[in-house]
């Protein structure tokens, strides 16, 4: 969600940092599934407490018709069907 408003606004995270996110909670989720320990190794936890931070910050100031259109695409991403398109305005 934080990728799609940022994208439709103003660039401002860098692809790396949601990707190195994704790969950190993938493998604590691996871990979590043959361990049982359900944790974040030090460099994930950083990270996603500084996406947290900075997505809230971004729904303060984002509009909601940005917002509906980063909700959308995230539906469709989640459905399996392509996310790059933007819905027809109303």
């Amino acid at each position: 969600m934080a990728g799609f408003i940022d994208e439709a606004r103003r660039h401002e995270i860098r692809v790396e940092v949601l990707v190195a996110a994704g790969r950190g909670i993938n493998a604590a989720l691996k871990r979590g599934k043959a361990s049982g320990e359900w944790t974040l190794d030090a460099q994930t936890d950083q990270l996603m407490a500084s996406l947290i931070a900075w997505h809230d910050g971004q729904l303060r100031t984002t509009p909601l018709s940005v917002i509906r259109q980063a909700l959308y695409r995230l539906e469709r991403l989640r459905d399996g069907k392509s996310f790059s398109q933007l819905p027809a305005r109303r």
